[in-house]
């Protein structure tokens, strides 16, 4: 899990939910990763996921349960951890695709 502050406000408002954006009401949006928070949750089957919320440079919220979103994260946090704790991340547009089972997936794309 990651988690990329200690602000208190912060970290309340990517777990509660509170004033957040669904990333999948925000396909195409382009955010400039400031803070990266993952927890554990509960989905509306009662299965524990990881819960993904990135706060913008300019302090929008996104928030997602998607599990591909999640690895995004991981992977940007490893290559750009020194960046992302300074709160100078790199910047990602959130994209969707359908597999080949007609799922809709999300995922984040380096820019």
């Amino acid at each position: 899990m990651i988690q990329t502050t200690n602000d208190k406000k912060v970290l309340y408002k990517a777990q509660s939910g509170a004033g957040v954006v669904q990333m999948k009401e925000s396909v195409g949006s382009v955010i400039k990763i400031k803070n990266i928070i993952q927890f554990e949750t509960t989905n509306q089957t009662g299965e524990t996921v990881t819960a993904t919320a990135i706060e913008a440079e300019d302090g929008t919220m996104y928030q997602t349960l998607s599990p591909y979103v999640a690895e995004n994260c991981e992977t940007l946090y490893d290559i750009f951890k020194d960046e992302i704790e300074i709160g100078e991340g790199p910047s990602v547009e959130i994209q969707n695709r359908k597999s080949n089972g007609g799922n809709t997936y999300f995922y984040l794309n380096l820019l």
